[in-house]
């Protein structure tokens, strides 16, 4: 079991590395001299606040970012009775992933990927989260731009 978690803290790790918690063009290096520019941000949305997913919105498209990985997410639950992630669906960000991190007042909550790029493949996988009520999962989404397939991680 020790070695499960060591292996999982280093994909976390990995992945924590890989955010960028403000929006600044970041370079991502796939070889020595091809660089893919991107604009990635993640953002807690904080759904027991009720946020106001239009605002939001505008604010991604405002700044320009290209990919966000939001948590806290509230899907048709008690709390919140619609679909958030979908609600960040427009024109801009025509493309969304929601990774399920638990059953929640008869409706669901997690993490989500939004995207201007379509994604080519989605997966989440759940994470131990022991001594926590709240069950944890790991997103991934593959996307390519600039004729490079990337993967984005999301978690909470």
């Amino acid at each position: 079991m020790n070695k499960k978690k060591k292996i999982l803290s280093t994909i976390v790790a990995c992945v924590i590395g890989l955010y960028l918690t403000t929006c600044t063009n970041s370079s991502v290096v796939l070889a020595a001299s091809q660089n893919v520019t991107l604009r990635v941000a993640t953002w807690n949305i904080d759904s027991k606040a009720h946020p106001d997913i239009s605002k939001m919105a505008d604010l991604l498209k405002e700044k320009n970012i290209d990919l966000v990985g939001c948590q806290e997410f509230d899907v048709l639950n008690g709390r919140n009775n619609y679909d958030m992630v979908q609600a960040f669906v427009s024109k801009d960000y025509p493309y969304a992933h929601f990774a399920k991190g638990r059953d929640f007042s008869d409706g669901y909550f997690g993490v989500g990927i939004i995207s201007k790029y379509e994604l080519l493949e989605e997966s989440s996988i759940p994470i131990e989260s022991t001594g926590s009520k709240a069950t944890k999962s790991l997103e991934r989404i593959l996307f390519e731009k600039d004729g490079k397939k990337i993967a984005l991680y999301n978690t909470h």
